[in-house]
Parts: C-alpha cells; structure tokens; sequence
C-alpha cells in the first residue's frame, strides 16, 4: 500500500472510492478491433500525471499507451474528478473559466 500511495499521492481506498463515483463516466466500451483503456488505468495515468507532472511521453512508456490517447483522456478524466468532488473541494469562480489545455510535452 506504500508503493501505490507513493504512485498516486493517495491511498487505494481513496482511489477506489474516486474511480467508483467517475467509472460510468470515463468507461468507454469495447469494439471487434481493439479493447478500450479501463476506467482504472484511465484515473491511474491522470493521478500520475497530477502527482509528478511526468511528461507524456514517459506516460506513454510508463502505462503503454500512445500519446495522442493520454492528451485526448486527460481532460476528461479531470473534468470527471472535477464535476465528482464538486461537492468537498471548493473551487473559486475564476477557476471554472479554464480550459483544459493540455499539449503534447
């Protein structure tokens, strides 16, 4: 439990709590030509991402996904911790004007 806490910054029940409230809205299906990235792997990548600001490119080696997949996921995967913990973390007025802008590093 160490090691994932100092992966995430967060503890696992805190992780698994978060990616109960999130998962219906960053779980995307399945198709005949490839799986999808799980919901877990999704909140894992972002919360690396938040907890380092590793670049994607050592997002990409670390998680085997591509790049254009972390830049496409991140934003919605942060809008979704955002709209979930609306409610226990205050957010100042400013803040909801913006955007995600998040480009290849």
């Amino acid at each position: 439990d160490i090691l994932f806490k100092n992966f995430t910054r967060m503890s696992r029940s805190n992780f698994y709590s978060i990616l109960q409230i999130i998962e219906p809205e960053i779980e995307k299906q399945n198709t005949r030509f490839r799986e999808s990235v799980p919901a877990k792997i999704r909140l894992l990548i972002t919360l690396r991402y938040l907890a380092t600001g590793d670049s994607f490119s050592s997002l990409m080696y670390l998680f085997k996904v591509s790049k254009p997949f972390i830049s496409t996921m991140l934003p919605t995967v942060l809008k979704a911790i955002v709209n979930a913990l609306q409610n226990y973390i205050k957010v100042s007025k400013c803040m909801h004007k913006i955007k995600f802008d998040i480009s290849y590093k």
